[in-house]
């Protein structure tokens, strides 16, 4: 199983992407401080939830302001989307 596609909002530094076609090999390039480690990230925090440790990587990485962009001031809400594609 592979992600095909993925689309963040309001997670750190990412305030929208548009949806992100992912193949099974991707490379990001980018200046520093566009995002980057931000996007992998997200990756690791859709892992948290997918194991029902969301709650504990919330509290060892400081409050949910710290995964809101712009905290809680700039965000109300974070949402993303992942369209997985099965291999094989």
């Amino acid at each position: 199983m592979g992600i095909a596609s993925i689309q963040i909002e309001n997670f750190k530094s990412i305030k929208k992407t548009d949806k992100i076609k992912l193949t099974p090999i991707n490379v990001l390039i980018g200046a520093n401080g566009v995002g980057k480690s931000n996007f992998i990230s997200f990756f690791k925090f859709l892992y948290r939830l997918s194991q029902d440790n969301l709650q504990t990587y919330i509290a060892q990485l400081g409050r949910a302001e710290n995964f809101l962009h712009y905290g809680l001031k700039g965000s109300d809400y974070l949402a993303g989307k992942v369209r997985r594609v099965f291999i094989g």
